[in-house]
């Protein structure tokens, strides 16, 4: 694949990672505060800092194991294309 057209694709999902991780952290610091004042604030950014640190360690096949997932097999694959063609009246 070309670098050069992939890399502005990165910086873009980087930065929309960002910000998604900043709303939460934002919405959850927002809610603790509500709830139960300032200290809740704090908890709540060093949980998004830490959630922050850990999702990139965490892989994907990881996370494809701990919900049992398994490669489908090329009649079910086959299945569900149909499935999407007929749904879609192609």
């Amino acid at each position: 694949m070309d670098l050069k057209r992939i890399q502005p694709h990165r910086i873009n999902n980087i930065l929309h990672s960002g910000i998604m991780l900043a709303g939460m952290t934002l919405s959850s610091g927002f809610l603790g505060w509500m709830i139960a004042g300032f200290k809740e604030i704090v908890r709540a950014a060093m949980i998004g800092v830490v959630v922050l640190l850990l999702t990139p360690g965490i892989s994907p096949k990881a996370t494809l194991r701990l919900y049992g997932a398994r490669p489908p097999g090329s009649v079910k694959v086959a299945a569900l294309l149909r499935s999407w063609l007929q749904g879609g009246g192609l």
